[in-house]
Parts: structure tokens; sequence; C-alpha cells
């Protein structure tokens, strides 16, 4: 049974013309958090590894997962209290207008710099392994204009794409890492918990503090079909590409040994080169780089959607789309700005990132459903 506690508020914002027009499946919001959590073969997929677990990072993984899922429910929780109000509208009417704006205004800034760092990122990529005389600039516009255009054309295309997009990921996927198993060495996964518990605790906190699709669902919610669906359908989302995030960090430190592993930059990626059949199956790179493109682009459009959707809401816009033009020049000087190189990349992602994004994905929404909670604000379910 669910208690309206302030339902001539609720009704007055749930009557507003929502900015956005379209409306996704639960399913489908489950199938964005499956390509935006998994990726086997960039710097992050193993980053439990990078934060010196070593051989036990799959034990990170798995504490890191059961945390992400307590993250989703945090979050979902406090959506739910709200149903059909989108996001601004939501912490103006927790925190009032003044500080909601603000926390608004935080959360714009959290989307704009996430996908500046993920641009960053694949730029990286690409320029270290494969367009090595490319300029920078180039492959960073062309990224951004095709993640750009895609969440130009709004939610409903951003899942559509994805529809699309996620199969191919999950055969290539499966492809790297069953060409991967006869390569693995089961010894570099021994001794376990040679270290102790706290080289897996630090990992298992880097790794959920990197899990970035939490502030996504709540603002996405309201133009779920059937809201009450996404807690079954995002907790799976978020077990699968734990999962498969796990069979990666196994395959990547059986392969390569937990001392290369965690010194290689792109240690995913420089795995897949191991694959080698009767001299014929081999040079699989394009492989890497497609789960690498592919993932990325998608995860990139979504939060590039969020920045200017946010920025609609907040600033009670007619239309957002307009706003992709100078937002998408924020985040391509941002992401030349705040990140030099590679190197710098890798070292934000594995000590601030996950602070920073702890802030966004934990704090502020519990902060949120315990303010919302003491002031009897939105639904309750009794």
């Amino acid at each position: 049974m669910v208690k309206n506690l302030n339902p001539t508020r609720n009704r007055r914002n749930r009557g507003d013309i929502m900015l956005e027009k379209g409306k996704i499946r639960a399913g489908q919001l489950m199938w964005l958090l499956i390509t935006i959590g998994t990726a086997l073969l960039v710097p992050m997929s193993q980053i439990a590894v990078a934060a010196g677990s070593r051989q036990d990072s799959w034990l990170a993984e798995i504490l890191s997962l059961a945390i992400q899922l307590v993250m989703l429910r945090v979050v979902l929780k406090l959506a739910m209290r709200f149903p059909g109000m989108e996001f601004a509208s939501c912490l103006k009417e927790i925190c009032g207008i003044f500080l909601g704006n603000f926390i608004a205004l935080l959360y714009i800034w959290f989307f704009i710099f996430s996908s500046a760092a993920f641009l960053r990122e694949i730029t990286s990529f690409s320029i270290a392994m494969i367009y090595i005389e490319t300029p920078p600039f180039v492959i960073s516009l062309i990224i951004l204009f095709t993640a750009g255009y895609i969440a130009f054309l709004g939610l409903e295309v951003i899942a559509r794409t994805n529809e699309i997009v996620l199969p191919i990921i999950i055969i290539l996927y499966f492809t790297a890492f069953f060409l991967l198993l006869k390569e693995i060495n089961w010894d570099n996964l021994k001794p376990v918990l040679e270290n102790g518990v706290i080289p897996i605790l630090r990992g298992a906190f880097v790794s959920s503090g990197s899990f970035v699709f939490v502030a996504f669902v709540a603002v996405a919610l309201p133009y779920i079909n059937k809201p009450r669906e996404c807690r079954r359908s995002l907790a799976l989302g978020s077990i699968i590409q734990g999962v498969a995030v796990i069979f990666a960090t196994i395959v990547v430190v059986g392969v390569m040994g937990p001392g290369l592993a965690q010194s290689t930059l792109y240690r995913g990626y420089l795995a897949v080169r191991y694959i080698s059949y009767a001299n014929f199956v081999e040079h699989l790179d394009p492989i890497a780089l497609s789960i690498f493109v592919l993932s990325r682009v998608i995860k990139i459009s979504v939060f590039f959607y969020a920045s200017c959707l946010v920025t609609g809401q907040l600033f009670n816009l007619k239309s957002y789309r307009f706003l992709y033009i100078p937002a998408g020049i924020v985040i391509l000087i941002f992401s030349r700005v705040f990140f030099r190189d590679a190197a710098q990349l890798n070292r934000f992602f594995v000590t601030i990132w996950p602070i920073h994004n702890y802030i966004f994905e934990l704090v502020f929404p519990l902060f949120l459903l315990i303010l919302a909670m003491v002031r009897k604000k939105g639904e309750q379910e009794t």
C-alpha cells in the first residue's frame, strides 16, 4: 500500500509537461546498465586489479557487486517516493528551491565531467593502440559527434541503439572469453588472500566507486513505462554486468599474471593479444577495439543526454536539444584540460574518480532519501 504524504504538490508536479517525451521499458534500462557496466577490454573493467588487489581482484569485484546493489537500492527507494516526477523537480521538492537547484547543478557537472573522462579514455586508447598518427582532437570530435547525435535523438533512440549494440558486445565478449580460457595459468590466481583483506576492500571500494549508472537511473526513472519493474530488472542487470566483470578479471589476471596486469595500462586489450590457435586464429585486436568503442559510445551518449536533460529541467526550458552544441564544446574542452595523458587518466580513475562518484551515487541519494523521510515528502510504502 502506498501512502501519499503530500498529494497536492505531487499532483501538480506530475501534471507538468515532461521535457522528455519518450518512454522506455524497464528491460531496456537494464540493457543499458549491462552495456555501461560491462567492458571487458578497457582499463576500468579490471579496476580492482589496478587498485592493487592483484590475484584477489576477483574477490574484490564480488564485494564490489554487493556494494553496487546497495547503491541501486538506495536510489530506487528515493525515486519511487516521487513517481512521475522529473529529477530536478524531485530535488526541489525534497530540499527546497535554492538547495535543490544547487544539487541539480552539481549533478549537471557530474554528467558533463563523466562524459569528458570517458571521451578522453577512448581517445587515449585509440591513439596508443590503433590510430597512432591521428590527431587526438579528430578522434575526440568523431566519437563525441556520434554519441551526441544518438543522445540528441532522445532516450528511446539511445535505448533502441543499445539493443542493437549490446548483442554485438555480448558475442565479442564470449568469443574473447572462450578463446582466452586455454591461456589462463590458474597459478596466477594463487595464493588466495595472500596479503589479507585490506587490498580486497580497497579494490572493492575503487571498483564500486566506478559504477556510474546509479545517478542516471534517478534521471531516467520518470520515463519508464512500468517503473516498479525496475527493481528486479536493474538488480538482474547489475548482477549480469558484475559477473561479466568478475570473469574478465579472472581471465586478465590468469593470462597476464597479477604483476603485469596491475602495471599495464590497457590490460584487457593486451590480454586478447595472447589468443593464438594453431598460428591461425590470432591478432584479434579488432574484438577488443569493437567492444571498447561500442560500449564507450553508448556510455558517453547516456551521460551527454543526462547533462542536457537535467539542465533543461533545472531552467524550465521548453526544449533541451539546443543545449547539445554548447554542452559538447564543454565536454571536448574538459577532456583535454583535465587529463593530459593516459597515465594521468588511469591514476585519476583509481584514486579520485571513486570518491567523486560515491558523492553523487551514494552520499547524495542517501542524504536525499533521509531528508525526504524526515520531511515526509513524496509517497511512502506502508
